[in-house]
């Protein structure tokens, strides 16, 4: 009950600002939202009288330009950000899909690519020594792995916070076969 009464403020917020494209977004501390999109335009915050103030909407990290550039702040750019994911220590882990790549944003708003060589193919390997062909979503799980939708390649990877990335499920070959591990497809 004590997450219901958390989490409707932040909907209500949400509710409040008018973006001029829907994305996905997740809360951070229970104080931030994080709105990932690269095609924002206007952001107009209103607030029709309620008991909740509009809070101030800023650029994290990104300068809004599709690009590849680690950096700090709004020095970094991304290519289609979709899917993100945070861990115990705050940083903040971006799908970059057509980057095929991992990236990493630290509670300071310093970007890296934390995995991903940035070539369209499948490698497992260590940090940007791996590969992903259109990467579209991610977890992270209590260990502080990350699970990453790999959907050209048909393949969930895993990402350990030593950035080493392995195939969990899924084959090069399309298909929904049930199964364990690499034996199953999607």
């Amino acid at each position: 009950m004590r997450k219901l009464y958390l989490l409707f403020p932040l909907a209500v917020l949400a509710n409040q600002i008018s973006f001029a494209q829907i994305s996905p977004n997740i809360s951070y501390n229970l104080t931030n939202v994080f709105t990932l999109g690269d095609n924002i335009g206007i952001i107009k915050p209103s607030n029709s009288g309620g008991n909740i103030s509009v809070a101030e909407v800023t650029t994290f990290a990104g300068n809004g330009t599709n690009g590849s550039q680690n950096g700090l702040g709004n020095q970094a750019s991304f290519n289609v950000s979709q899917g993100m994911a945070i861990d115990p220590q705050g940083n903040i882990y971006v799908v970059d899909v057509y980057n095929h790549q991992i990236r990493k944003i630290s509670p300071t708003g310093a970007v890296t690519t934390f995995a991903g060589s940035g070539v369209q193919k499948f490698e497992d390997g260590t940090g940007t020594n791996a590969s992903f062909n259109i990467p579209i979503g991610l977890v992270c799980d209590s260990s502080q792995n990350l699970y990453v939708v790999d959907s050209f390649n048909n393949r969930i990877r895993k990402i350990t916070p030593t950035a080493i990335v392995s195939t969990i499920a899924g084959t090069a070959i399309k298909g929904s076969t049930d199964g364990t591990g690499i034996s199953s497809s999607f």
